[in-house]
């Protein structure tokens, strides 16, 4: 009972975030270590870039790449420890309730249908914060084209369910352990709301920490960072994973930010040349303007396109990303109704 109340209480605590925070903009991290005051020209820019030194660029590209692995996975961490893990253990004794006929029967995991231990309990909520972890990845992936605020969490929970939750989630018509409990139309409903509920989850935690994280730069914000530690002791060799990725991530960002000031550097020597005096290349449409150099060399971009040509881009950009999102759900759209309409004439998932 103990065990059932507690993850009573993670969902709950969950659905109140959701409620009280959920409305949130994303901000981008900035080096005034402020905690991530947003930037009106919001993308990967930001209003100083460090000098084309190798090892100066790649701390600045390391900073953010941890900023955005801090974010996404405690964000996810929290999200999977709230709604996957303890709201899917509540799903599941609720179908167990639903089917005592059942009680008894070992699942795919080895687990017994109708029994409440904490051994299984905790395997089953780490399993969900590593679900967390990774739908929060995908989440920074996508995030730039979903609407901003519940909305957007809504609408990210509703992809991971008609992309991933009749072929990786609890809703695969093939399941032994799923169709074994039910009414069906029980189960559809309780972990489609769950899934949407995740989704909404991930928005609202990864953003609530976009808010107030600063980048690493004094032993005072290590902090902020000690919960990412504990995300990575539950996924174990999964950890490993999330390494390599924050080093690709790094080296990757290092690359064309190296690139970038390059090209930039030399527009601005050409243009001077050409000139004859002292002063910065007009920028493309688009392109961020460098306005100058700081001490040390480090140049200076603005933070906003110059001209209106470059806010149509960046709206083309925009508009065409969720276009894609919407034909992703579309196309995915007949796959899940076939499989819930197969959990329904089963009788059970």
């Amino acid at each position: 009972m103990m065990i059932m109340i507690a993850c009573g209480l993670l969902l709950v605590a969950g659905l109140a975030a959701v409620a009280l925070r959920g409305g949130e903009r994303f901000q981008l991290p900035t080096d005034t270590n402020d905690g991530g005051a947003l930037l009106s020209g919001a993308g990967p820019f930001h209003r100083r870039a460090p000098s084309n030194d190798v090892g100066a660029l790649l701390v600045h590209v390391a900073r953010r790449v941890l900023w955005w692995a801090n974010v996404l996975l405690v964000g996810g961490g929290v999200a999977g420890l709230c709604m996957a893990g303890a709201g899917g253990r509540l799903v599941m004794r609720l179908l167990a309730v639903t089917s005592p006929e059942d009680d008894g029967r070992l699942t795919d995991a080895g687990e017994t249908i109708g029994e409440i231990s904490l051994e299984g309990t905790s395997g089953f909520v780490a399993f969900g914060v590593a679900i967390g972890c990774a739908t929060a990845l995908l989440y920074g992936l996508v995030r730039w084209w979903l609407p901003a605020g519940r909305v957007g969490g809504a609408a990210f929970g509703l992809l991971l369910l008609l992309g991933l939750g009749t072929v990786f989630g609890p809703l695969e018509p093939d399941s032994r352990d799923f169709r074994a409990v039910g009414p069906g139309w029980l189960s559809i409903a309780a972990f489609s709301a769950l899934a949407v509920a995740h989704g909404m989850l991930v928005a609202t935690a990864s953003t609530w920490l976009s808010r107030h994280v600063p980048l690493l730069q004094s032993a005072k914000d290590v902090r902020w960072y000690l919960p990412l530690l504990l995300v990575l002791v539950p996924l174990g060799a999964g950890a490993v994973a999330v390494a390599a990725w924050m080093v690709a991530a790094a080296v990757v960002s290092w690359a064309a930010a190296a690139l970038r000031l390059t090209f930039l550097r030399a527009r601005r020597r050409g243009a001077e040349v050409d000139s004859g005096v002292a002063g910065g290349p007009e920028s493309k449409p688009g392109e961020p303007e460098l306005t100058g150099v700081a001490p040390g060399g480090a140049p200076v971009l603005s933070a906003e396109p110059r001209t209106r040509s470059g806010l149509l881009q960046g709206r083309w950009v925009l508009v065409g990303g969720r276009i894609a999102l919407a034909v992703l759900a579309v196309a995915w759209l007949p796959g899940f109704l076939t499989s819930i309409a197969a959990i329904v004439a089963a009788g059970g998932p």
